[in-house]
């Protein structure tokens, strides 16, 4: 599942499975995508609400890594 502000230029992407892979990206592409894994179901929706909430910065601030995490 995923969720996206086209104003903003974002959106998050949430994959279940065992990887709990979470991928944000820029729709502008200034920079790449990032991702992070490890993140349970209630970690995805925390950050969907984030995101709902417009606290981009703050999902913007956490410890993501570069790419899709291929």
């Amino acid at each position: 599942m995923w969720i996206s502000d086209n104003e903003a230029g974002y959106s998050v992407s949430a994959f279940a499975g065992s990887r709990g892979l979470v991928i944000w990206e820029d729709h502008d592409e200034v920079r790449g995508p990032l991702h992070m894994e490890g993140y349970s179901r209630a970690g995805m929706l925390d950050l969907f609400r984030m995101v709902l909430q417009g606290r981009a910065a703050e999902v913007d601030s956490l410890p993501w890594l570069p790419g899709y995490g291929n």
